[in-house]
């Protein structure tokens, strides 16, 4: 039998960004659809970061009213192999990688 659990919201994800003229735009790389467009870089990261946590909640809240009142929940994991060399991504450093990298809390 299931229950609601507190969302952990202290994993990180990888926030893909460039500026394009006057403006910044990102996307998170881990859920598709959380992409943002700001005039800062600052502010696109706050607004990803406040996108990233509400896409979370929306989907742990529409999972759990489509499992109905008689479910498990059980924990995986993925672990990633890495890029390969033909990945669209490989223009991104490991600094910027890891600079574009961030909690959401």
């Amino acid at each position: 039998m299931g229950c609601i659990k507190e969302i952990d919201m202290n994993r990180e994800y990888t926030a893909l960004i460039k500026q394009e003229n006057d403006w910044w735009i990102g996307w998170i790389e881990e859920v598709p659809g959380v992409n943002c467009q700001e005039r800062s870089r600052e502010e696109l990261l706050e607004t990803l970061r406040l996108t990233l946590k509400e896409a979370i909640e929306f989907n742990r809240e529409e999972a759990l009213s489509a499992a109905g009142a008689d479910f498990q929940e059980e924990k995986t994991r993925y672990e990633s192999q890495g890029l390969s060399p033909a990945s669209p991504l490989t223009w991104m450093s490991d600094a910027e990688r890891r600079e574009s990298s961030f909690l959401v809390a």
